[in-house]
């Protein structure tokens, strides 16, 4: 893909083994997927692939809402989910805060 002069290369691959070169990356950044990952592995990887002084910045997309319409679809979803709950995915499994109803992962910081 080309933008202003700029070629962006995908990869899809593993983020435990990406393969991609050491100290490459100012920045690496997750949304909605930290939860799927091995997290030890994962940070392994990212200390790695981070340049000195490199960030990691991790995104969720908790949301608060006093919606009725919310209320009412999270209703109807659990309707449908054996015992009437949501069960969260991956480490959200393990989560003890909510939003909203969905477990949330609380903030994580690493040094490099």
């Amino acid at each position: 893909m080309h933008s202003e002069g700029n070629i962006i290369e995908y990869l899809n691959t593993y983020a435990e083994s990406t393969t991609l070169d050491n100290g490459l990356f100012d920045y690496v950044t997750v949304l909605r997927a930290w939860h799927w990952f091995n997290r030890e592995k994962t940070l392994d990887e990212i200390k790695r692939l981070l340049a000195e002084k490199g960030k990691l910045i991790v995104m969720d997309s908790g949301f608060i809402s006093k919606s009725k319409v919310i209320d009412d679809t999270l209703q109807i979803i659990k309707a449908h989910m054996p015992n009437g709950e949501l069960k969260p995915a991956g480490a959200k499994a393990e989560s003890k805060q909510f939003i909203n109803g969905f477990p949330g992962l609380p903030p994580h910081t690493i040094n490099k």
